[in-house]
């Protein structure tokens, strides 16, 4: 039983696994060896929290087509808090610092 239908979606995947291997290889000369307390901080933070801290209107002003998918690229380092416009909006003044302290988080 395989998961990858066929060749082409196996060098697809192939190009992506690269692509974050050289990420997290970039990250580490940058930064050096990550430390423990990184570490432990980023597994406390999970997608969850972070997306129910984004303003969830669905507006795909970010080019998403979701506040969700926008969540998962914005912890993979993809995307940029302010990638959503919703957030300079005055209502959601209070979302940006939470959302900065959880995107301090190793980004690869």
């Amino acid at each position: 039983m395989t998961y990858v239908k066929d060749r082409d979606e196996a060098s697809k995947l192939l190009e992506e696994l690269k692509d974050l291997i050289n990420r997290a290889f970039a990250y580490y000369v940058s930064h050096g060896k990550l430390g423990n307390d990184l570490l432990e901080l980023r597994k406390k933070v999970g997608l969850a929290e972070v997306y129910n801290s984004l303003p969830k209107t669905k507006c795909k002003e970010c080019d998403e087509p979701s506040c969700y998918v926008f969540a998962i690229k914005l912890m993979s380092g993809e995307k940029e808090l302010y990638g959503c416009n919703q957030l300079r909006l005055p209502q959601y003044a209070d979302k940006p610092a939470t959302l900065s302290r959880m995107a301090q988080q190793i980004r690869l």
